[in-house]
This record gives C-alpha cells, sequence and structure tokens, in this order.
C-alpha cells in the first residue's frame, strides 16, 4: 500500500511507547501498526444510491434511515428523483 513512501531515515519513537531509535525498525514492521485513515472522501461517478451502496442491494426505506441518522436526507427530500439523483 504506502511501502514505496515509507522511508525511515532519523527520529525516535515517542518516549512512553518503544523509548527505541526507528532505524532499528524495517519499513514492513510500520506497515502492520500505522494506519492512515483520510478525512476526504471519495464521491463516484453515478447516483447517490451507487455511491453509498458500493453494489449492495438494500432497499432505499434503510437508506433513507441511515441518511436520517447521518443528518443527510436533505440531500435527496427535495430531489423528485430522490436516491437516483446524481
Amino acid at each position: 500500500m504506502i511501502d514505496h513512501n515509507l522511508l525511515v531515515t532519523s527520529g525516535y519513537l515517542v518516549p512512553g511507547v518503544f523509548h527505541s531509535f526507528l532505524l532499528n525498525y524495517k519499513a514492513d514492521y510500520f506497515q502492520k501498526i500505522i494506519v492512515y485513515l483520510s478525512q476526504d472522501f471519495q464521491i463516484f461517478d453515478g447516483t447517490i444510491r451507487e455511491n453509498i451502496l458500493f453494489d449492495r442491494n438494500v432497499p432505499d426505506d434503510e437508506i433513507m434511515m441511515a441518511l436520517e441518522k447521518e443528518n443527510l436526507s436533505c440531500l435527496v427530500r427535495d430531489s423528485a428523483r430522490r436516491l437516483l439523483w446524481n
């Protein structure tokens, strides 16, 4: 995933965690313990339904309940085509 971008050149891990020099570890070790979770979201070409479901089959009412729970139902509430709206 990120192995071609991961290059440890110097530094220490946070005191209290390992108290270890970073170069004592191989890059694949960090790949196992560190996760990057982007706060950016991806919107794909297609409908709101397609962006939410990723090819799963879920009834419209369940999708609307999930959108309401996350305060996103306003995206489709005023649309005549509702979940098919692009």
